[in-house]
């Protein structure tokens, strides 16, 4: 009701060009509350998670690559969890796993999506 009129409501159909300089604004807002949420969810790990856009990057510290493939195994279940809630498809194609260690043994670990795919050690950066 405005000025003791009442109007309809009415569908609006907009949408915004994913080229735009905006839709990275309104996605960034949109996803505002994953990195809150996970970090809630894992205290127990040292995640570090960052983003720029669309471009999410986890860090996480550990003993070795076998243990940080485990913890980021359950944080990549937490943020397809969060995805799928909240409508949001995360490119496999796109997923990088990269070691960087003291040793110079060559860390053999992968770490499996929720959707079965298994993202191997990337040997170019």
């Amino acid at each position: 009701m405005f000025d003791e009129e009442r109007n309809f409501n009415q569908k609006v159909k907009s949408e915004i060009s994913q080229s735009s300089s905006i839709s990275s604004i309104l996605f960034l807002i949109y996803i505002r509350f994953l990195f809150t949420q996970v970090k809630k969810q894992h205290t127990d790990s040292q995640i570090k998670i960052s983003s720029y856009i669309d471009v999410v990057m986890m860090m996480v510290e550990g003993k070795s690559a076998e243990e940080n493939s485990i913890v980021l195994e359950k944080v990549v279940k937490s943020l397809f969890l969060w995805a799928k809630d909240n409508a949001i498809v995360f490119n496999d194609s796109k997923t990088k796993l990269i070691h960087f260690n003291k040793d110079k043994e060559i860390a053999i670990s992968t770490v499996t999506l929720l959707n079965n795919i298994i993202i191997k050690l990337s040997e170019v950066i």
